[in-house]
């Protein structure tokens, strides 16, 4: 069995389980190492900036919202085994293959998308400000990205440096995020990651190769329905769908 680059996430007890291999848990684990206590990456161009200070001096991860985007809500959306399940070592089926280079090596990494995920990712952009938030590096996420959003539907990508450590583990903080928090949901196979705002979350069950799943289908589905409503907090809990 190929060896997973990020940790399953137990459905029943909500939490991560690590997995062997420094290499695996640097380079996407949400799980916090102390070789992981790298400083913040500099700003970047376009939609990759990995954070900026507003005028009241508090981080905001993102700038203000792309054209086309003002007024919607904001989907954040994590990477690993919630959209795609990557592995250094070929698979059965897998979509398209990158290379992650570290200490001047260049190791393959295979990827499977999700069943259904470019129509999710379609039909998520016509509703939402789509956001990827991930704890992995972004030398890892960023070519995985090119490849799984040729179109671009994926308006801004924050890595691990905008993660906040939180004892062992990364958080994903959405009060920095720069948006209101009742216009911000998120996404994530690992409920420590938005454990900070647990409101705010949408659990999903983790995928690694099973071609029949559909969870994506049947969010699409429910995040349809719930576009445009005043306040995610209150409709999500309302829908029996947050992480509380």
């Amino acid at each position: 069995m190929a060896q997973s680059l990020v940790h399953q996430v137990d459905k029943n007890q909500g939490d991560k389980d690590k997995k062997k291999g420094s290499f695996f848990q640097r380079l996407c684990s949400c799980f916090s190492t102390t070789e992981d206590n790298v400083p913040m990456a500099p700003k970047q161009s376009g939609t990759y900036s990995s954070g900026n200070t507003s005028l009241s001096g508090k981080r905001r991860l993102l700038g203000p919202p792309l054209a086309g985007d003002e007024g919607k809500l904001c989907l954040v959306l994590d990477l690993d085994e919630t959209l795609v399940h990557s592995s250094f070592q070929p698979t059965a089926v897998f979509d398209f293959q990158i290379q992650v280079q570290i200490d001047s090596t260049c190791h393959d990494v295979y990827v499977a998308k999700r069943p259904y995920v470019d129509e999710f990712l379609t039909r998520m952009a016509q509703h939402y400000e789509v956001v990827i938030f991930t704890a992995s590096l972004a030398k890892y996420a960023n070519p995985v990205l090119d490849n799984l959003d040729p179109n671009g539907t994926i308006h801004h990508r924050l890595f691990r440096d905008s993660c906040v450590p939180n004892g062992s583990q990364f958080v994903k903080d959405m009060s920095i995020i720069g948006r209101d928090i009742t216009k911000a949901m998120i996404v994530d196979n690992s409920p420590s990651s938005y454990a900070f705002q647990p409101e705010n979350g949408i659990p999903i069950e983790s995928w690694f190769d099973d071609k029949s799943d559909r969870c994506l289908v049947e969010l699409a589905d429910a995040l349809e329905k719930m576009a445009g409503c005043e306040d995610v907090i209150k409709t999500l809990r309302e829908m029996g769908m947050n992480g509380e």
